[in-house]
């Protein structure tokens, strides 16, 4: 009878330690940060298209605005290179637009504003003249 009780004690134990709840030791996936790049570019010839006698332009502002209006920005360097990235990753549409530097006799020409539906890994190139 004692080892009937014993048995029926360890049947018992196992059974109940199955039905403790489970715990996941795997994290949920982290969201990466979404990347983006533009160029920014004079147009010496003011022929209104990039090409080869444009040059790059230092300090103008890439701004990258999300669906809710959260704007990230960032000033281009010497090569005229942009790049923003946004924590946590971006929601799509997204827009990008470039400001002239600071002080600068340079307004933007094309594109005024880029809209993209999902992540292309382009570099989008901004065209900008002398007022």
């Amino acid at each position: 009878m004692k080892r009937i009780k014993i048995v029926f004690m360890l049947i018992l134990a196992v059974a109940l330690g199955g039905c403790a709840a489970k715990t996941s030791a795997t994290p949920p996936p982290a969201q990466s940060d979404s990347f983006f790049s533009a160029q920014a570019w004079l147009d010496e010839n003011a022929n209104g298209q990039l090409d080869a006698a444009d040059t790059p332009i230092e300090n103008a502002t890439l701004i990258v605005r999300l669906e809710g209006g959260t704007e990230f920005g960032s000033k281009s360097n010497a090569e005229g290179h942009a790049f923003v990235s946004v924590p946590g990753g971006a929601q799509y549409p997204v827009s990008l637009t470039m400001q002239a530097p600071a002080e600068s006799d340079l307004i933007l020409r094309e594109p005024v504003r880029v809209r993209l539906d999902s992540a292309s890994g382009e570099t989008i190139s901004f065209l900008f003249s002398k007022k």
